[in-house]
């Protein structure tokens, strides 16, 4: 599940919550997780390579509240779940 993104001039992290150990995980591009390497950070979007396939993890847009503002159950942030088998 995609947590968030950081991207600057010259470097770029996604940060993902790993579902099956319940921590999270931060990656920069061209590192590897369960065998996906992060290609790419852009905006909202993490792009994925893994024997030859991609993938795209997209945060979803916030709900009804605004940005940087909790919804009613406290989290600030929705997302995709990203399968990482």
């Amino acid at each position: 599940m995609l947590l968030g993104t950081i991207v600057g001039e010259s470097n770029a992290i996604a940060i993902f919550l790993d579902e099956t150990s319940h921590s999270a995980i931060q990656l920069r591009i061209d590192q590897v997780h369960g065998g996906w390497i992060l290609v790419s950070v852009r905006g909202r979007v993490a792009s994925f390579e893994r024997d030859h396939r991609e993938a795209t993890v997209t945060l979803a847009p916030l709900g009804p509240a605004r940005a940087g503002e909790a919804d009613a159950s406290g989290i600030l942030t929705h997302s995709l779940a990203f399968a990482w088998a």
